[in-house]
């Protein structure tokens, strides 16, 4: 699926941070979104993530603007369109690690139906290191181990575009080689994907296009 933003302006806490942002993210791209703390790169995604509306202009999904639409309709394409994964992993603490990557599941799924997803969660969460984990309360767990969880959560819907906010941020190299690897493979299987970094090149490896942000202005590099 792609992405498309045309003409658009962001004001943040009475600041100007997007100024006229124009992109198209065709199918199977992988976009990063580059630069230092508070150049923008978080209220970018949001924007793209359908989380945020833009100030001006619009947000195209295959061509349909989508900017405009009630939040109702948002929603309901962020849950068929999206995989979100936050800089802060928003996780709920009370629940284990496989209750927080089903969260998206329980207001639409039957119990039935929650048990065949459940199995595919465990499968995911081995991918990304996490095998043993599953029953562990997420307030339990490392920072890096709350990132993978939070990832895992938005990987689960094999949405066709995915977008991560500084996911190897915080992280050893090791648990960043796992992170990299997952987001490289939803390349390979063709989907849509947009991160942001501030410095990571080996994360930089995987993006075939570039947005470099400062406060204000950008640079798309192809």
């Amino acid at each position: 699926m792609s992405i498309e933003c045309r003409g658009v302006w962001k004001l943040y806490n009475d600041l100007m941070v997007i100024r006229d942002f124009s992109l198209k993210i065709d199918v199977g791209s992988c976009l990063a979104v580059v630069g230092p703390s508070g150049s923008g790169k978080t209220t970018l995604l949001r924007v793209l993530g359908l989380i945020d509306k833009p100030t001006r202009g619009d947000v195209f999904l295959d061509g349909e603007a989508v900017s405009s639409m009630v939040e109702k309709d948002l929603a309901e394409l962020r849950w068929l369109k999206i995989g979100y994964s936050f800089q802060e992993p928003k996780l709920i603490p009370n629940l284990s690690v496989v209750e927080n990557v089903l969260l998206p599941f329980f207001p639409r799924y039957k119990w039935f139906e929650i048990v065949n997803v459940k199995k595919k969660v465990i499968e995911l969460l081995d991918m990304l290191g996490l095998e043993g984990l599953y029953k562990r309360k997420t307030r339990d767990l490392s920072t890096g181990q709350k990132k993978r969880v939070d990832l895992a959560r938005a990987l689960i819907k094999d949405s066709p575009i995915l977008i991560a906010d500084e996911p190897t941020v915080n992280l050893d190299r090791e648990t960043a080689r796992i992170v990299i690897e997952a987001l490289k493979n939803n390349v390979e299987k063709g989907r849509t994907v947009i991160f942001s970094v501030t410095m990571d090149d080996e994360l930089l490896k995987i993006a075939n296009k570039m947005v470099k942000l400062e406060i204000g202005r950008h640079q798309i590099i192809k």
